[in-house]
């Protein structure tokens, strides 16, 4: 008889060690490449799993009911299992039935906060541990599952008008040239079992180049009290590169700044000046390899109402007479509105936006 060669997930091959906590492995309990997966047990999510995770699936019932096929909380753990057959760890997770917010990271390493609207009795299916969302493996790792991780219970059986039924028995809406694969609308989160310190604390900046960029500024955003700030002005330029081999005390001879950024870093800090010195706002600038920005305000969260007030404050108000709306000037002198005759101006953001304040 033949050995059967034992299955080996391409995640893998990014490093075993990135993608699962250990595990303690009973004699009775079958595992794949050192990721338990066994029938009788349910993966449920807990605080030590992560930090950063990949949400593989949300699954919610039926309005009505389901009829037919797996229950939200069946599906849920027949997916944690077909994931962990490939040698992927993957937790089920409750959602509360309260709305919640997970932050999640796009590919250039920015914040997004993604809202869940209620799922009463929904489940979500989770995967992987990483320490960090912009680590290369966690990126590669959400490419692999979303374009080739195999999933039977997700994969459609069938069209039923502008829904596909899976094999399942659940549906998913249809999205015209954006369908890959059941999971490839998988994204970067952190562990929604978090609480908001430790979140915070995930977000710590650890690049040489913005501490360096940032650190010795008076009023730089990390110094903000609050967790949010709103941005109401970007000034982008080209890029900040880091020249091979550099160190943190090389950084002053060792970093090539397009002359955009570096005009665009003067001007922020300029601004920032003048609405904390002349205007008497709460404003901060921070700096990153593509953009500085003016924030004003200090808040805890971006639904908090002082906020919102403040966006509206700094936003593009309509032209009494054309209706367009116009964005705010901020000129040298105060009330120069011809910009011709002003020494100084800046016109500001249209829609101004809560920030994250960095974490350094």
């Amino acid at each position: 008889m033949t050995a059967r060669r034992p299955f080996c997930s391409p995640l893998h091959r990014l490093a075993p060690a990135a993608l699962s906590l250990a595990v303690l492995l009973s004699a009775a309990a079958p595992a794949v490449g050192g990721v338990e997966c066994d029938r009788s047990k349910r993966y449920t999510l807990g605080k030590q799993n992560g930090p950063y995770m990949i949400m593989v699936a949300a699954i919610s019932p039926l309005r009505g009911g389901n009829k037919e096929g797996m229950t939200p909380a069946e599906a849920a753990d027949q997916v944690c299992y077909e994931l962990r057959e490939q040698g992927i760890p993957a937790y089920v997770y409750d959602v509360p039935t309260e709305t919640e917010s997970l932050s999640t990271l796009s590919r250039d390493g920015e914040q997004r906060d993604r809202l869940m609207a209620t799922m009463r009795g929904g489940v979500c299916v989770l995967a992987c541990n990483f320490p960090s969302a912009d680590d290369e493996r966690t990126q590669r790792a959400l490419e692999l599952i979303k374009s080739q991780v195999k999933c039977p219970t997700l994969e459609p059986v069938a069209a039923d008008g502008g829904f596909t039924r899976t094999k399942g028995g659940g549906f998913f809406k249809r999205t015209m040239g954006r369908y890959k694969s059941p999971l490839s609308r998988a994204f970067v989160t952190v562990n929604p079992l978090l609480d908001a310190e430790q979140v915070r604390q995930l977000r710590k900046i650890r690049d040489p180049l913005l501490t360096a960029l940032n650190s010795s500024e008076e009023y730089s955003l990390h110094k903000c009290p609050g967790k949010y700030s709103v941005v109401i002005k970007e000034f982008r330029g080209k890029t900040l590169t880091q020249v091979s081999g550099t160190k943190t005390a090389d950084l002053g001879e060792r970093v090539e700044v397009s002359d955009e950024l570096n005009e665009g870093g003067r001007d922020a800090w300029e601004l920032c000046q003048i609405l904390r010195n002349r205007e008497g706002h709460e404003a901060y600038v921070w700096h990153d390899r593509y953009r500085s920005v003016v924030t004003v305000g200090s808040f805890d969260s971006p639904q908090d109402p002082a906020a919102i007030r403040m966006a509206r404050q700094f936003a593009a108000r309509p032209d009494v007479q054309t209706g367009v709306p116009e964005p705010i000037l901020i000129s040298v002198p105060k009330g120069e509105t011809d910009i011709r005759k002003a020494k100084r101006y800046w016109l500001l953001d249209a829609v101004p936006y809560a920030m994250p304040v960095p974490n350094m």
